[in-house]
């Protein structure tokens, strides 16, 4: 075994014991809990070193609070609070929250690789969510595909500028002229879902302008299923309509994503001030979103539609 490769990964180190060329070395107090760990040393390049120090928690000086943290992220807690009711430091919830979100990353894609196995989505609906980054001058717009069963597939967030003619002046008297990202965001979208259904699709949305050619584009065999937008209901974050409505499933879906997270509360101090992390926080939502969905089916005895 060479220098180069003698206890760089967790492999070589279960083997470098095996074999006899990584040894026992005392022990050492862990800084989060105190806890007395084994210290090892490599025969090779006199490395000491851990079973810790291959784990993704390795060098955490406060350990056991990323479930809590999670917990409060979902429940549409914002960081600051998070921080006053934890007692620790805004930063140290910051870094949390960025691991939390790679975490939930790779749980939502092998949710959605899992799912696909037993049958693609037939049918899908998508709408979308506005909202803002530090303010009402530089809107955004989070377009979200699920399917009937609110299986979340995926999402996507654009800018565009503001519908208001007062605030788009004033726009782009600060940053110029704003391009209105969309279309180019929901097509993106199409290509991503496409992985996961059948090619005979059929696709519910409202009769927005640019949802109609990108569509045919994607999906030129799929079935392009339109209707007007509805009026709201009072107190339900205007996202569940009055009536039958034929988009319940992402309505709904919306509304509780508007629920669950507090930067896309309708009347709100807690805004978002940057847009990559406004997606992470609906990727850490839409993970925990999905295995709800999936645990309440599964109780039911019902499958994904």
């Amino acid at each position: 075994m060479t220098h180069s490769n003698c206890c760089k990964t967790r492999a070589q180190f279960n083997y470098g014991r095996k074999i006899g060329s990584i040894i026992r070395k005392g022990y050492y107090p862990r800084k989060g809990d105190s806890k007395q760990l084994p210290r090892y040393q490599c025969k090779v390049c006199h490395r000491t070193l851990s079973a810790a120090t291959f784990s993704k928690y390795c060098h955490d000086k406060i350990r056991g609070i990323d479930k809590k943290i999670h917990e409060f992220l979902i429940l549409s807690a914002g960081q600051n609070q998070i921080a006053r009711l934890m007692g620790h430091d805004r930063r140290t919830i910051v870094r949390r929250f960025i691991r939390i979100h790679e975490q939930s990353k790779t749980a939502f894609e092998s949710l959605k690789k899992a799912v696909i196995q037993q049958n693609k989505f037939e049918t899908i609906q998508i709408d979308e969510a506005k909202t803002f980054e530090k303010s009402q001058l530089t809107p955004l717009s989070i377009a979200v595909a699920c399917s009937k069963s609110r299986f979340v597939l995926d999402f996507e967030l654009s800018r565009f500028p503001p519908d208001d003619p007062k605030l788009r002046t004033a726009a782009e008297k600060i940053f110029g002229e704003i391009k209105d990202s969309r279309p180019e965001k929901f097509e993106l979208l199409l290509t991503k879902v496409k992985p996961y259904v059948s090619a005979n699709l059929t696709i519910q949305t409202d009769k927005c302008y640019f949802y109609f050619e990108p569509i045919k584009k994607v999906f030129p065999k799929g079935i392009h299923v339109s209707s007007w937008a509805q009026e709201s209901k009072p107190n339900t974050f205007d996202e569940l309509k009055k009536g039958f409505d034929p988009l319940f499933s992402i309505n709904h879906t919306l509304a509780m994503a508007r629920y669950s997270t507090n930067r896309l509360a309708r009347k709100t101090w807690c805004t978002t001030k940057r847009e990559d992390r406004l997606k992470m926080h609906l990727m850490i939502g839409f993970e925990y979103h999905n295995r709800c969905v999936l645990n309440f089916l599964k109780k039911k005895g019902r499958d994904l539609e």
